[in-house]
């Protein structure tokens, strides 16, 4: 019979550095969040949220888990805002565009109705 395969956590990059931001996960919210932030200006949204989400994943003990879970997710919500942002912004022009269909061809029944008229 087969070994069974032992699926292990990748490393971390090195690349990001939560604390040189200042991120420990002893820190208070807005601590934690002022230095996430300062991380994502530098790396982007979802480099950040892969590292931090990695980073509770290896997590052992209870205490630090919950934190960094709780991170996880106000970034989550922060990329849902941002996303329903683009898709309002998008929605309003298919509406527009939609406004500007109607009225071209309302404006072609009329010159039909006024070429039936002569």
């Amino acid at each position: 019979m087969p070994k069974k395969k032992i699926n292990y956590l990748p490393a971390f990059s090195g690349v990001i550095e939560l604390k040189d931001y200042g991120y420990h996960y002893t820190e208070s919210d807005k601590t934690r969040h002022t230095a996430l932030n300062a991380a994502i200006k530098d790396y982007g949204l979802i480099p950040v949220l892969r590292h931090l989400n990695l980073a509770a994943n290896k997590q052992h003990t209870d205490k630090p888990k919950v934190v960094l879970r709780d991170d996880v997710n106000w970034l989550s919500s922060k990329n849902k805002l941002s996303r329903s942002k683009r898709s309002n912004k998008i929605s309003r022009r298919s509406k527009k565009s939609k406004k500007t269909t109607k009225k071209s061809k309302k404006s072609k029944k009329s010159k039909k109705s006024r070429r039936s008229k002569k």
